[in-house]
């Protein structure tokens, strides 16, 4: 893997491929998998197969988009920092502004 892959060095621009090098990122991508199962069941395998192609590319800067809203722009930064190694960093990227 590349140096972005790697613990510290995750971004917006990291993708969703690229986060699955940690335990973290892995377990976003098994959420996201049953995601797309519950909304695409019925849908035939090559297309759901195609659509979890497009979502391995997404850079997570664009998870608030495709969710409706279900992850912001705040979930992102905080999980950026966690996949970064920066547990109170997270925290405080969830903790409401004062």
């Amino acid at each position: 893997h590349d140096s972005i892959s790697q613990k510290g060095h995750f971004n917006r621009n990291t993708t969703v491929r690229e986060i699955q090098t940690t335990l973290i990122g892995r377990q976003i991508y098994k959420i996201i998998g049953k995601q797309v199962d519950k909304m695409f069941g019925d849908v035939d395998a090559r297309q759901v197969a195609m659509i979890i192609a497009m979502l391995n590319e997404l850079p997570l800067r664009n998870l608030s988009m495709t969710t409706g809203g279900n992850v912001t722009s705040k979930h992102v930064d905080a999980l950026i920092e966690l996949l970064n190694g920066h547990l109170i960093g997270a925290v405080k990227k969830l903790m409401p502004n004062k």
